[in-house]
């Protein structure tokens, strides 16, 4: 299977990146890793524009309008979504290369690569290769839908880092360049604000304070989610907001979202036996662990409102990080792997109902362009 392949060797190049000296061999070290970002690039850029239900829906028309456009300020005016970083690489993309495969590589490549940076720089703290097989698990066949939104989380992933250093300025300007691809990633703002008021110099650093002030966000955030239909709607009526905003929650468009539902739950039971054991070895736990009970929270919000499901996946893309970590929670080598023999089955286990049995984000099977 396509996806399979890809995954094991974008995974193994990966980690003979992590294994090579990079102070005596710089080369070789940028070469795996660029091969590793490179595999499931071109996996997306060779697929039929069939695969991934958003691409046709948008992508496509999008793109061939870009063709036929001049001026990028004209395009601007043609286009409805006026996310300036997506529309300026469309439309690069169309006047450059003229061939829309190229537009599915370089999305991907983007989204691939934001994510490699941000496992590259916490490697010795969580393996760089469990990072990668979480996220192509959960993650990769929803890139080929998601288009927009998944830079948007891919951004947001690599710039969680610079929250970690307390570079706050940083951060936040990379979460403003994220919203140039999906305006959702202003959710990024909260993780800051759940982050600063867990790690803030000026709050409580002993561990019970942390995971209270963390309670206590997850219940203003909830109560903002209640009361965000309202404002949106308030802002659109001003003219402040377009009214395609106001799709995010239609009750109509919404799911209960089960399978994520049940791999979280199981996450939050092993997380459960050992918090106590991680928290007190590793500062950024709390922030990860409090991260998974706002995935899954705000995931229960897409039986309401479909926007519960985009506002979730920011939390989730983080999540990432606690999955990959919580495969070396015991100081028992044989705990350890029977830990990660057991995540990554729940893992494959996932992958493969949802998207090939399931069918989500239409990317199973794999078709070619020169297929279709």
């Amino acid at each position: 299977m396509a996806y399979v392949l890809v995954f094991l060797s974008s995974i193994l190049f990966g980690y003979w990146a992590t294994r090579i000296n990079p102070k005596t061999n710089r080369g070789l070290v940028f070469l795996c890793s660029l091969i590793s970002i490179l595999i499931p690039s071109i996996l997306a850029g060779l697929r039929d524009v069939s695969l991934g239900t958003d691409v046709e829906l948008y992508l496509v028309p999008h793109f061939e309008t870009a063709l036929h456009t001049e001026t990028f300020s004209h395009y601007m005016s043609l286009i409805w979504q006026k996310e300036t970083g997506y529309m300026l690489l469309v439309f690069l993309v169309a006047k450059i290369f003229g061939n829309i495969q190229w537009l599915l590589f370089f999305i991907e490549f983007i989204i691939i690569l934001c994510v490699y940076i941000g496992a590259w720089k916490l490697r010795k703290q969580i393996s760089l290769p469990l990072v990668l097989l979480v996220y192509y698990l959960i993650f990769y066949n929803d890139t080929y839908n998601l288009l927009r939104q998944a830079i948007a989380m891919a951004i947001v992933f690599m710039a969680v880092n610079w929250l970690f250093e307390k570079k706050y300025v940083k951060y936040l300007i990379f979460v403003f360049i994220a919203a140039t691809f999906h305006t959702t990633a202003v959710m990024g703002l909260i993780v800051f604000v759940v982050y600063y008021f867990l790690e803030g110099e000026r709050f409580r650093s002993d561990i019970s304070a942390k995971t209270m002030r963390g309670y206590v966000l997850l219940v203003c955030v909830i109560s903002g989610c209640i009361l965000l239909p309202n404002i949106v709607n308030a802002l659109v009526n001003m003219g402040v907001l377009h009214s395609r905003y106001l799709m995010y929650f239609v009750r109509e468009s919404v799911s209960n979202n089960l399978s994520n539902t049940l791999l979280y739950l199981v996450e939050i039971i092993l997380v459960m036996c050992f918090a106590k054991v991680v928290q007190n070895e590793d500062s950024k736990f709390v922030f990860l662990k409090i991260n998974l009970y706002f995935t899954f929270i705000t995931l229960q919000l897409s039986q309401v409102m479909y926007f519960g499901y985009r506002m979730s996946l920011y939390f989730a893309i983080i999540n990432v990080l606690l999955f990959a970590r919580i495969t070396r929670v015991s100081e028992s080598k044989k705990t350890n792997i029977l830990i990660s023999i057991f995540v990554i089955g729940l893992l494959s286990v996932f992958w493969y109902y949802l998207y090939i049995v399931g069918g989500v984000s239409n990317t199973y099977p794999y078709l070619t362009y020169w297929d279709a």
